[in-house]
């Protein structure tokens, strides 16, 4: 009986590589801030879908329908700058650290604007062929 050596206990030098590089973003992901918090107006009421971003940064979120938000960041020191249609922008100072958790509840005001007489005029105005109802084409 004839019996062959095999290397099955002896690490290869390219699986050693490709796990490393594998395990090379976890320190990166948990160095990750995380930023929550609620967007009012000036009357307490949520402003629904605002949308929040890190000034200067690629980080950016919008609030959900009752003005929640949650936003990942690196560690460091922002201006959190808030938008929401009918309302003026907010910037508020931030300053997230590694792991940590930080609630911050932003306030919007109401912009104030006096909007124009607006005309609307038509042209090619017809009636639809076949239709159930007495439907208005606008061409």
């Amino acid at each position: 009986m004839q019996t062959t050596k095999t290397r099955c206990c002896k690490p290869q030098p390219a699986a050693a590589l490709l796990l490393w590089l594998l395990l090379l973003p976890l320190p990166a992901q948990a160095q990750q801030a995380l930023l929550t918090g609620r967007v009012w107006a000036d009357d307490a009421e949520a402003v629904p879908y605002a949308t929040l971003r890190l000034k200067g940064t690629k980080w950016r979120a919008t609030a959900n329908e009752r003005g929640l938000y949650r936003l990942s960041a690196a560690p460091g020191k922002y201006t959190l700058v808030v938008h929401a249609f009918g309302y003026q922008p907010a910037e508020l100072p931030v300053r997230l650290q590694a792991a940590d958790s930080l609630h911050l509840d932003a306030k919007l005001l109401t912009r104030q604007q006096q909007l124009d007489e607006a005309l609307v005029t038509a042209s090619g105005v017809g009636r639809v062929n076949r239709s159930a109802y007495n439907a208005v084409a606008i061409g």
